[in-house]
C-alpha cells in the first residue's frame, strides 16, 4: 500500500467516475476538487478551484453524464462543474 498526500487539510469526500472506474474525484477541506487517475496517483489529472470559499464536504458524478460533477462545501454553495478535458 502506498500513501499520496491529495489535499493540503484533508479529503473530505471522493467519488468515481461512472464510465472510467480508474478516475476518482476528491473534495479537500481547502475548497478543491482534485481529479486522479489510480492508475498514476502521483498527481492529480486536473485541480478545480474558485467555486467554493470554505471545506467542500460533498462530491458525486453524475451517474448518466460523467462530464457532469456536484460539489456542495460549508460555505453554503452547491457548484455543478462541466470537467469535459477528463472525461472525454
Amino acid at each position: 500500500t502506498e500513501r499520496f498526500p491529495c489535499h493540503r487539510y484533508g479529503v473530505t469526500d471522493l467519488d468515481y467516475n461512472p464510465n472510467k472506474p480508474h478516475v476518482l474525484v476528491t473534495s479537500g477541506q481547502e475548497g478543491f476538487l482534485k481529479f486522479w487517475d489510480l492508475r498514476n496517483f502521483r498527481q492529480p489529472l486536473l485541480t478545480v478551484s474558485g467555486g467554493h470559499s470554505h471545506w467542500v464536504t460533498k462530491v458525486s458524478y453524475n451517474p448518466f453524464h460523467d462530464q457532469l460533477v456536484m460539489s456542495a462545501g460549508t460555505d453554503s454553495m452547491v457548484n455543478l462543474w462541466r470537467i469535459s478535458s477528463i472525461s472525454s
